[in-house]
């Protein structure tokens, strides 16, 4: 019996696809969170505990912006600002690898075939075969 899902592993690997081509240099958070299956709110949260451990990193440091960049919304109706992020390619891998269980097991496992594929086909163009 497969379990319900709430997240597409084939949309996540579109994104993966349209940042390898430069399509797209950042997805909105919402946008992110949608894809893998969680709460904004708890995304948001995620991403502010990423960016302090990546601070944090005294010893080889990165800079938090290549990664996630700050930035916010308002709603139909409200005055408020939401915080949100815009997340880099490098952002969405550390997301995408930081998620556990079900979610990652799919997301890796898809990511080693189509590598795997990627580089099957890159040795059959080497030495001329096709097929």
């Amino acid at each position: 019996m497969n379990p319900k899902l709430d997240f597409d592993v084939n949309q996540i690997m579109k994104a993966y696809e349209s940042y390898a081509d430069r399509t797209i240099s950042y997805l909105d958070s919402r946008d992110v969170a949608k894809l893998i299956g969680k709460k904004h709110n708890n995304l948001v949260r995620d991403i502010k505990l990423y960016i302090k451990q990546i601070e944090a990193d005294t010893e080889n440091y990165y800079e938090p912006s290549e990664y996630f960049i700050e930035q916010s919304y308002k709603t139909d109706g409200k005055s408020r600002n939401y915080l949100c992020y815009l997340v880099t390619d490098e952002g969405f891998d550390y997301i995408v690898h930081r998620l556990t269980g079900l979610k990652n097991t799919m997301i890796i496992a898809e990511l080693v075939e189509r590598r795997h594929k990627a580089e099957e086909e890159a040795k059959r163009k080497w030495i001329g075969v096709t097929g």
